[in-house]
């Protein structure tokens, strides 16, 4: 059995692994999922029937001392990989660009058991140094988000996993690199980013999106066989015939680097561009559908009575662009990669001090931002009147993607 780990961060790079599985499954391999932290995604596995090792998840202890318990934790931890590799045989271990150290030192130790070992971008990667442009309030909610005491507890724990290291005198606890035969790529652009990051040009291969190949198959599926069509409009609870505006969710009420907006700011963020829909579309001439992010909470509660149909993690997003008739998104979702697959029409926004987040634009291949509300209505009018020019450039977009990314991990010749 060639069994084909990956391992995923959290439950948005696993839904975008699940995506290769049937093609894995059909080139001969048996993918399954190797998880080091649990954060909802055993369940999801679970509840679809999806092959999950939990070799390194630690049950948590009921009594959790500070330093203690985290070392022990993960000496645990990487106590198991040795035997895990050899009692498992892996044939080949994926990963994305960046990972935690434990994965890392999984990885390293892997090339010892003769095992492939390969990183696979599957969204976005901006450039960190970039400046922010951060207000002191948007440094006090991400602070307070993960919490003072906390966040000062981890920065003391990093620090104690260093020192642990020096006394030992090797990488134990802090592998400082991701040690990988191969990177994967989406394209062009992203190798050159990966390249000014340290990665050497001989290890990057371009392979495309998994997206991009079914992304494709789906909406010309929607488009041409309505009895699929209807199925997924009952799904998704949608009115047949009736335009539908989909909206993605950036959470800027939560995580670090990205947090100017609390809670309720967040809520009235995204109310003001409904609105601003609706001055266009009334209810009448189209649902809204809005999607949060993987990682975010349903915050915002009913808001039927705008006409808005919200959709979380049970929800998948290439469904949701393959039924709906535009797209709006910030510059920086990751998502914009599988847009450019649709051929749909598209608005990108930022109504945000955030400008980092603009990189999207050379990342993307986006043609323009939309800036502030009042352009935001009209480019809502020009897309209703029929003349919205397509506002990104799909000239990069692989078809073939799939089974190009199928050869990379499999380590076989593309037939493509």
């Amino acid at each position: 059995m060639k069994t084909i780990y990956f391992l995923p961060r959290y439950i948005g790079a696993l839904k975008y692994y699940e995506q290769l599985f049937p093609a894995l499954r059909t080139a001969g391999f048996t993918p399954t999922f190797l998880l080091f932290d649990n954060l909802g995604m055993v369940a999801y596995c679970r509840s679809r029937a999806l092959l999950v090792d939990t070799t390194f998840i630690m049950h948590t202890a009921r009594f959790h001392m500070p330093f203690v318990t985290p070392v022990r934790r993960d000496l645990a931890r990487l106590s198991r990989i040795n035997s895990f590799l050899a009692e498992k045989k892996p044939y080949a271990l994926v990963c994305e660009p960046t990972i935690p150290h434990l994965a890392r030192t999984l990885c390293k130790a892997a090339s010892a058991f003769g095992v492939r070992t390969r990183a696979l971008q599957w969204a976005s990667h901006s450039d960190a140094a970039i400046h922010m442009q951060r207000t002191v309030r948007s440094r006090i909610l991400a602070l307070r988000d993960h919490g003072i005491i906390l966040s000062l507890y981890l920065f003391v724990l990093n620090g104690v996993f260093y020192c642990l290291d020096l006394l030992l005198g090797k990488n134990v606890f802090i592998q400082p690199k991701l040690e990988v035969d191969t990177l994967g790529v989406v394209d062009a652009a992203a190798k050159e980013y990966f390249i000014r990051h340290g990665w050497r040009n001989a290890h990057i291969q371009v392979v495309g999106l998994a997206d991009f190949t079914l992304m494709r198959e789906l909406v010309q599926r929607v488009a041409s066989n309505s009895a699929a069509r209807a199925l997924l409009e009952k799904k998704y609870r949608l009115t047949p015939g009736k335009k539908r505006i989909l909206v993605l969710s950036t959470p800027f009420y939560t995580g670090a680097r990205a947090v100017y907006l609390d809670r309720t700011g967040q809520r009235e963020y995204f109310d003001k561009i409904f609105k601003d829909i609706r001055t266009v579309f009334g209810e009448a001439e189209a649902d809204i559908i809005f999607k949060l992010h993987p990682r975010e909470q349903n915050i915002y509660g009913d808001l039927s009575d705008m006409g808005v149909h919200v959709c979380h993690n049970e929800a998948d997003l290439a469904e949701l662009i393959a039924l709906s008739d535009l797209y709006i998104a910030h510059p920086g979702s990751g998502a914009n990669f599988v847009v450019r697959a649709s051929g749909k029409p598209a608005l990108f926004i930022n109504f945000t001090p955030l400008l980092y987040m603009d990189v999207g634009k050379e990342l993307y291949q986006l043609r323009s931002i939309v800036k502030t509300h009042e352009d935001f209505r009209a480019q809502l009018a020009t897309y209703k009147a029929g003349t919205l020019p397509l506002q990104y450039d799909a000239s990069q977009v692989d078809h073939h993607s799939l089974q190009k990314i199928v050869d990379f991990i499999s380590e076989r010749e593309t037939q493509i």
